[in-house]
């Protein structure tokens, strides 16, 4: 009963943060003073970033071959990015096994409303300059979490 409560309180207390965020709402991260060795800093980039990249996959139209590989690259690092979340907030909280299920949810649903408002930016972006990545939030997040990713490669 206590791993269940804690659960709850858990959930609602990480998507109390970022319900139907808009993009006007989230900052560049490069302007977050944020501590990459803060397991909880690190959950939460990680997500933006999971984000960001499944934004670009749902934005981003299947036209031609360039895109095709955009759109998978954008993918895959969705998925890369959407685990080091996970077990980042997973090391932040002790490893609590029992916990993994309600840690996993909660960020798949903060990813979905964070990629709601890059998608709009995005969107938004096009409409205004016929460039899905112009706009202070996509671009510099963008640049962010690209050097986040060929960090990970290393």
């Amino acid at each position: 009963m206590r791993i269940i409560l804690t659960a709850l309180i858990l959930s609602f207390a990480l998507a109390a943060g970022t319900l139907k965020l808009s993009a006007e709402e989230l900052k560049p991260l490069a302007k977050l003073n944020l501590n990459m060795d803060d397991l909880t800093d690190l959950s939460y980039v990680a997500l933006r970033c999971s984000a960001l990249y499944a934004s670009q996959y749902k934005v981003v139209p299947n036209s031609d071959a360039t895109t095709q590989k955009l759109r998978q690259v954008a993918k895959n690092l969705h998925k890369v990015f959407f685990m080091v979340a996970g077990q980042a907030a997973m090391g932040a909280r002790g490893n609590n096994a029992e916990l993994s299920d309600a840690i996993t949810s909660t960020i798949g649903n903060r990813i979905i409303s964070i990629a709601e408002s890059y998608s709009a930016s995005m969107e938004r972006n096009y409409r205004q300059s016929e460039s899905y990545f112009d706009g202070e939030l996509v671009s510099s997040d963008s640049r962010t979490c690209g050097m986040i990713s060929q960090k990970l490669r290393k």
